[in-house]
């Protein structure tokens, strides 16, 4: 589903603030919470959506449809929040910039670090928090709290971040470059420069994509740099907002404001670059140009965990392919289920399982010797003898003559 915000002190009333949604494909806006009086920010995990409403977080479920529910206080307006599903993050104004969490469900308010002035964005990975401050520099802190790292130093105005746990994205305010720096610290690089000088943000990344947005138009490069692509065109109002961009699994959303309304945008790209559109891509997230689907279950044989449907995964399955094969237990190319000899030891199978002491998944019992008769099972086979009778060891009939 897709979340956005409407209302608040900024062209509502204040009191009047909404989160709504909205199927990604298809469905009617349905409003998930009311009652908000400054909705600047908001994130979400797979549970709820946390709110910071002025100087106030809140939470409200996605599932159960209300009013949103006290979660913690800050010490001045929030500015950015983000969640791993476990606390929320956030930073705030004031002269300090204090970056903060707290679990998901209410608790202690930790203070993690003091940044050196006004912040603006925040980003978070699995190990730290990211956050643009005074404006012009990046700073990290470990999510649990510690020693902070500068990872880009003052200079021009920083417009926005976001980072995939490997680089930090960054750009900077009326410059056309997008750029990369690893999260560990180390050089600055620039990963694209061919973008209009206009405000512009780098909200989302998409797979190995970084994706960006601008007033009239969205784009995208590769997260090792290289030429950039134009996505859509044409688009209006979006110098009013922040944030209008999401992506991922090959979509986008973004919001525009016409004149007299807000419109929600979706559009389903190429996020694998395999030359099929998302809508018609039977893998939207794994490159599959040949679409092949053995199963015809609609998930191409690249993504497909089971790509026969015959109950095992194609990792445990030695003919993936083929719904009635699985097993090849001898190696020799030919599944269990079509090889008369499944163990490859020259016994059929229909002879070891009508013989007590074979097994035709045993490729040693050939050269066992059940009736130790000192021929083993595979000679006596071959020689059309019982495995199980010693020959040797069975009296001939015996004559006498009496006179």
């Amino acid at each position: 589903r897709l979340f956005w915000t409407e209302g608040g002190p900024y062209g509502a009333i204040e009191g009047f603030g909404e989160i709504r949604s909205r199927a990604l494909v298809g469905g009617t806006p349905a409003v998930v919470a009311v009652g908000m009086v400054s909705l600047s920010v908001f994130t979400a995990d797979s549970r709820f959506a946390y709110i910071a409403d002025s100087w106030t977080l809140k939470r409200v479920s996605l599932t159960h449809l209300g009013r949103a529910e006290y979660l913690a206080s800050a010490d001045f307006y929030v500015r950015d929040l983000a969640t791993d599903g476990d606390h929320v993050y956030w930073i705030e104004s004031g002269p300090f910039v204090p970056v903060r969490r707290v679990p998901v469900d209410g608790g202690n308010v930790e203070t993690l670090a003091l940044g050196n002035g006004p912040a603006t964005h925040a980003a978070l990975d699995d190990s730290n928090v990211y956050w643009i401050d005074h404006y012009d520099a990046i700073r990290s802190v470990p999510k649990a709290g510690g020693d902070t790292l500068g990872l880009v130093t003052p200079g021009s105005l920083v417009e926005d971040l976001v980072t995939d746990g490997a680089h930090v994205y960054f750009t900077r305010v009326a410059e056309p470059y997008l750029y990369a720096v690893p999260v560990a610290g180390g050089q600055v690089a620039t990963i694209a420069n061919t973008l209009s000088r206009e405000p512009w943000y780098v909200p989302a990344i998409d797979g190995e994509d970084v994706l960006w947005i601008e007033r009239t138009r969205i784009g995208r490069v590769a997260k090792t740099g290289g030429a950039t692509q134009i996505l859509e065109s044409g688009l209006t109002g979006l110098d009013t907002a922040r944030n209008d961009l999401v992506a991922g699994d090959g979509m986008m959303a973004w919001s525009e404001i016409p004149s007299g309304s807000i419109t929600v945008r979706i559009l389903r790209a190429d996020a694998d670059h395999d030359g099929i559109a998302f809508l018609n891509d039977n893998c939207p997230g794994t490159a599959n140009a040949d679409q092949l689907d053995t199963d015809l279950d609609t998930h191409g044989n690249a993504c497909d965990l089971d790509d026969d449907n015959d109950g095992y995964r194609d990792s445990e399955d030695a003919f993936p392919t083929d719904r009635d094969e699985w097993v090849d237990s001898d190696g020799d190319g030919q599944g269990d289920n079509a090889d008369l000899d499944d163990d490859g030891d020259g016994l059929p199978d229909t002879y070891e399982l009508a013989t007590p002491g074979l097994d035709p998944g045993d490729p040693d019992d050939a050269l066992t010797d059940l009736d130790h008769d000192g021929v083993n099972n595979i000679d006596e086979f071959l020689q059309g003898r019982n495995p199980l009778v010693n020959e040797g060891a069975v009296m001939a009939p015996m004559f006498i003559l009496l006179r």
